[in-house]
């Protein structure tokens, strides 16, 4: 009774259908934020990168009932931050041991003035323990910003997660600016909308690959709850980049250790390849060629390497039957630019309504396995119910514990003894055979020798 009631309150306590994690990873600059935005509906919403900008930490995006647009941006907490101090001042000093500037080291620099002000590289830990920090941090630790429209929000969000290269300037947002090293995560909630279903949670993952031990980490750990894992690629470093190679294999390690279920290769900026770099590439090119067809060309091709490369890795680890290795679209080309501008492709050849059908299509069958699972779970439980009943309106007196234990017990002894016997029998084949081996060698030495 009690195991049965235990599994009815865990039934009750857990969510019927779990989240979808979307995890975008990609270098800096790869376009993530952009193709993002565009999925959403949003020209400019996260910050996209151009000079010093880039999303400078982890954000989640979904959509849910509220008519508000809404972010929360958790802070470390002081517990957290203390430690963070630590691992930045031992960053600090091993610049006294190494000549060479690298940038974790100027990561520590930067994150530590934007806290405690110039100078802080050059203190103490006990001292900046106790230096008021230049920024004012909430109680809280958390920072919720609310509005009606989703450029006042972005407008307002944008000076948390926009990396600011630790650029501190006199602009009316110098504080807001101030506190990136503090910034842990960042949840961002839109309206109900027809691009994206409600359960789908977007991870916008900072500067995949980039040489930072901190986002190296990061991303790292973040893979591992993704649902789906999208490779996101500059269309000009999408075949042979070191980076991508290891996002692969931490992906294919997430399908087996992790929640992973879906692999997806995402190419950008499709609309940079140009008439002369494709003829130049293309020996069969005529030169008459527009820019269109060349797009669409290198499209077809990048879409079958990159589908062969992925399958190919993937099939080495994976089994053959494997849900992620049956998905028919797994590389994706796509153009955020002409989705908006739509000067040389049109808005279906940009790909990105299909990429929003790829995802309605996996949160559809993402969610009918959950759903699957919690029927399977509560058939079991119905079972249990049945099976109690039938027992408690049985006329046979119910079999005691110790019989249970003797059946049990003797058929453990007989599995033990066909078990002797099938493993003796090779045994002795296996002698034989090592036996004979022996025999056979010995008559070879000696016909050598004689």
């Amino acid at each position: 009774i009690s195991s049965l009631r235990d599994r009815i309150t865990t039934l009750n306590s857990r969510p019927a259908l779990d989240p979808i994690r979307i995890g975008l990873f990609g270098s800096s600059g790869a376009g993530k934020s952009t193709v993002l935005n565009t999925i959403l509906g949003k020209h400019f919403f996260l910050p996209v990168s151009g000079m010093h900008t880039c999303t400078s930490c982890q954000v989640h995006v979904s959509v849910c009932k509220s008519r508000y647009y809404e972010a929360k941006i958790f802070l470390l907490s002081h517990e957290e931050w203390k430690e963070e101090v630590k691992n930045l001042l031992m960053l600090v000093e091993s610049r006294h041991k190494n000549d060479e500037t690298d940038n974790d080291l100027e990561h520590a620099i930067k994150a530590l003035k934007a806290i405690y002000g110039e100078g802080a590289e050059e203190k103490s830990y006990e001292d900046l323990m106790k230096t008021v920090p230049e920024v004012t941090i909430p109680p809280s630790r958390v920072i919720t910003l609310k509005k009606t429209e989703a450029q006042d929000l972005a407008s307002e969000l944008d000076p948390y997660i926009r990396n600011q290269d630790g650029v501190v300037n006199s602009s009316p947002q110098r504080e807001q600016m101030q506190l990136w090293p503090l910034i842990k995560q960042v949840q961002v909630t839109l309206p109900p909308s027809d691009l994206v279903p409600e359960g789908v949670i977007f991870v916008d993952i900072p500067g995949t690959g980039d040489a930072n031990k901190k986002r190296d980490e990061m991303w790292k750990e973040s893979i591992l709850q993704c649902t789906s894992i999208w490779i996101v690629a500059d269309v000009e470093r999408a075949i042979g980049a070191r980076a991508h190679e290891i996002m692969v294999q931490e992906a294919i390690n997430a399908c087996q250790v992790g929640k992973c279920s879906d692999i997806t290769f995402v190419v950008t900026k499709m609309d940079k390849i140009e008439v002369e770099e494709y003829v130049r590439n293309h020996q069969g090119a005529m030169g008459n060629i527009t820019q269109h067809t060349a797009i669409l060309e290198t499209k077809r091709d990048l879409k079958i390497r990159k589908t062969r490369a992925l399958k190919e890795k993937m099939m080495l680890r994976l089994p053959s039957d494997a849900e992620v290795l049956q998905k028919q679209d797994m590389v994706f080309t796509v153009s955020a630019k002409e989705y908006w501008n739509f000067t040389v492709l049109t808005r279906e050849e940009t790909e990105i309504p299909k990429l929003r059908d790829h995802i309605r299509k996996l949160y559809l069958d993402m969610k009918r396995n959950q759903l699957h699972d919690y029927l399977q779970e509560i058939l079991g439980v119905f079972s249990l119910v049945q099976a109690y009943h039938s027992t408690q309106l049985s006329q046979d007196p119910p079999m005691r514990q110790e019989e249970l234990q003797s059946c049990l017990s003797g058929k453990i002894e007989a599995l033990k003894a066909v078990t002797t016997l099938c493993f003796s029998q090779m045994d002795g084949l296996l002698l034989k055979g090592v036996q004979s081996a022996r025999n056979t060698h010995k008559r070879n030495i000696e016909k050598i020798l004689m």
